[in-house]
């Protein structure tokens, strides 16, 4: 009888105790993974609405009387119609100031006039279904147009 008491290992209460204690604590382990999944999917869609806005604003930029305007994207952020959408990404173009007239004599030619105008733009991508704003960019800047030569 001296002899089975004397055998190391663990007795039936005390596997299940440290079962119990593992599952508890993989039950927290887990829901860590996934709130940081979930955080970085998040991060992803923001980032890739800010990696449009900023486009947006700087294709409107390069124009020279940007517009205000409006793009659809599904889910894989390609662009589609506003029936399909996931995201819209809304530009708004407003004018600050009056034009800048700059003339530079040309050789013969005329007058060479730049034109400046300060515009204000805004740009939001936001989530179609829920209406929850993904980012918001705004700027203001200076715009010039092409150089234009007038008389001779």
């Amino acid at each position: 009888m001296n002899d089975i008491r004397r055998q190391k290992g663990f007795s039936l209460v005390e596997l299940i105790l440290a079962i119990a204690a593992f599952s508890i604590l993989s039950g927290f382990i887990l829901q860590m993974f996934l709130t940081a999944a979930h955080v970085n999917l998040q991060a992803a869609e923001y980032d890739q609405g800010t990696l449009l806005c900023e486009r947006a604003i700087e294709t409107a930029l390069a124009q020279c009387t940007p517009r205000d305007a409006e793009q659809y994207f599904n889910a894989q952020w390609e662009e589609t119609d506003k029936e399909l959408a996931t995201y819209a990404l809304t530009l708004d173009a407003e004018p600050l100031g009056e034009a800048l007239i700059m003339p530079r004599r040309l050789d013969g030619a005329g007058d060479a006039v730049s034109r400046t105008q300060k515009w204000e733009l805004a740009a939001s991508m936001a989530r179609v279904d829920s209406g929850e704003t993904l980012c918001a960019l705004t700027t203001r800047q200076v715009v010039q147009a092409p150089e234009e030569v007038i008389g001779q």
